[in-house]
């Protein structure tokens, strides 16, 4: 499913998962824009503290997505606040600069759902992927638009 009208080959965002009767999901996202950013939004499902992170699609030496940087309200179990961190309107911020060929999400009715902001849009991440089952993982990775 592609979101408005782009130039095929161009930088996307890719979203893969598995459906009903273990149908391959996908969908993915471009960018009209020079600049490739995304963000995730999402409740840690223990200690339900709210991240933020600021990702970008990286397009050379090959496709890739890069961590750039994140923003937690508060520490706790596996959430260790890095000693960088600096704490600013209500959270710890600080760089990550991280490399990754993909990450997973798990998508579950038993926390909240992590919302995808690309540009100016911003959904849960079901809305991006229609037909995602209640409990599924989604992959996120950087590709071609078709």
């Amino acid at each position: 499913m592609a979101i408005g009208a782009i130039a095929a080959g161009a930088l996307a965002l890719c979203l893969t998962s598995v459906g009903p009767q273990d149908a391959p999901l996908s969908a993915y996202i471009p960018f009209v824009h020079e600049a490739r950013a995304f963000s995730l939004e999402w409740t840690h499902s223990i200690e339900k503290t709210q991240w933020l992170e600021h990702w970008e699609v990286v397009a050379a030496p090959q496709l890739h997505l890069r961590l750039l940087r994140a923003r937690i309200e508060a520490s706790g179990a596996g959430m260790e606040i890095p000693d960088n961190a600096v704490f600013r309107n209500g959270g710890y911020e600080y760089p990550v600069n991280q490399d990754l060929s993909s990450v997973t999400l798990s998508h579950s009715p038993f926390t909240a759902q992590a919302k995808l902001c690309v540009g100016e849009r911003c959904r849960p991440l079901a809305d991006w992927l229609p037909g995602l089952p209640p409990i599924q993982a989604v992959t996120l990775s950087a590709c071609h638009a078709p």
